[in-house]
């Protein structure tokens, strides 16, 4: 059972550039303080809480947190990953909301390294070129294909 891997992810498609979506702040905080006694509450993540709260213009951070929390109630043996997925355009590196997306989200990761889950990232357009480079299953390419083409647009 110690070879178990849980992946879960975050999928962001546009959330991310509306300043106005809840989890810039962590309102719960007491709370959580109430409920978790064990070893998380001095892992990274619960850390986070404090270093990064109301800090972010972009990333949920709070909904991270939240999510990395629970996932670290699986045993350690396990390898646990929360992983952050986003879209952005061809052209994300013309715009500066993109941009300080991917510096809050580079930020973030680095504070939470070594912490339990493991934290990941990575835009859409990543995700597909890697399945790229795979050969199988041979239906993947094809897949990739249609997504760049309905969601790889520059603006």
């Amino acid at each position: 059972m110690g070879d178990e891997r849980i992946i879960a992810i975050e999928s962001k498609l546009t959330e991310y550039l509306s300043p106005e979506e809840e989890g810039r702040t962590f309102e719960s905080r007491s709370s959580y303080e109430r409920k978790i006694r064990d070893d998380r509450r001095r892992g990274q993540w619960f850390r986070a809480i404090d270093k990064f709260d109301g800090q972010f213009r972009h990333l949920n951070f709070a909904q991270l947190v939240k999510h990395a929390l629970a996932l670290a109630r699986e045993p350690k043996d396990k390898k646990v990953t929360l992983l952050y997925l986003y879209w952005e355009p061809q052209n994300w590196c013309d715009f500066d909301v993109f941009r300080e997306h991917r510096q809050e989200v580079a930020c973030f990761s680095d504070f939470v390294a070594g912490g339990f889950p493991r934290f990941r990232f990575m835009s859409y357009r990543d995700l597909w070129a890697a399945w790229e480079k795979t050969a199988e299953p041979v239906w993947l390419k094809g897949h990739c294909a249609r997504l760049r083409a309905r969601y790889g647009v520059r603006l």
